[in-house]
């Protein structure tokens, strides 16, 4: 959603994409002390005409709000809002090869970003978020990264640069989970025999503390370890 005072376009809803992540949709979260905000990330699929139609209309939207911002009241145009596309700080982003602040490739660390663009989008309110039939959904594992949504978004510029804001999610349907194998069915989750100290009773890196002759939480707590399109094209 626009703040206050800020120049904006109308809104603008998606086909349905794919939800990369949306931890912080239905409860606003901070990072590094900025402002809490509710937001999602949605993937672009380069491949999909329905998804890149979108995109190329909210790439024009975002240059008609520089253009009201500043070129059309003959200011200059703020360095933020000069690249629209492709970098870590650029409204759009390009999955194929947008960097990280240390310099490595974002789908080294999220490989569902390879062969897409992907947006996050923030809102300070909390979004209208709404089933496929159009009821509001107040069950937090209903969006989960992976499924598919239709966002409804609007490009605005601020002093200092230009970005999407989010004003609606719609779930659209399942699909698998990104970044894992998904939630197992309640048998599976509760399938362990007597015995809390039995290590086939748990996952591999459990079981492997539990065997260990030194078990510390470290230990059991272990984590596991171009044809990308140019911006003259999208825009």
């Amino acid at each position: 959603m626009a703040n206050s005072g800020c120049i904006g376009v109308e809104g603008r809803t998606s086909p349905p994409v794919r939800n990369a992540y949306s931890g912080n949709l239905f409860v606003p979260r901070g990072y590094q002390g900025s402002e809490p905000k509710h937001g999602i990330t949605v993937l672009i699929d380069k491949t999909d005409e329905a998804q890149m139609t979108f995109l190329k209309k909210l790439g024009a939207d975002l240059k008609a709000c520089v253009k009201l911002q500043w070129t059309d009241k003959g200011k200059p145009v703020p360095l933020q809002a000069q690249t629209l596309i492709g970098n870590l700080d650029s409204p759009i982003k390009d999955g194929d090869k947008t960097v990280n602040s240390l310099g490595r490739m974002e789908k080294e660390k999220y490989p569902e970003y390879e062969g897409h663009y992907y947006i996050r989008v923030y809102s300070k309110a909390k979004p209208n978020i709404r089933s496929k039939n159009n009821e509001e959904i107040l069950d937090t594992n209903v969006l989960y990264s992976g499924c598919w949504v239709r966002v409804q978004v609007n490009a605005y510029a601020y002093p200092t640069g230009v970005t999407i804001g989010l004003n609606g999610v719609q779930f659209w349907r399942d699909d698998s989970n990104i970044g894992g194998a998904g939630r197992p069915n309640n048998e599976d989750m509760f399938s362990a025999d007597d015995g809390h100290d039995d290590p086939d009773n748990y996952g591999p890196a459990v079981s492997q503390a539990l065997n260990a002759a030194d078990m510390s939480d470290a230990d059991i707590f272990a984590q596991s370890t171009d044809n990308a399109p140019q911006e003259a094209s999208i825009f």
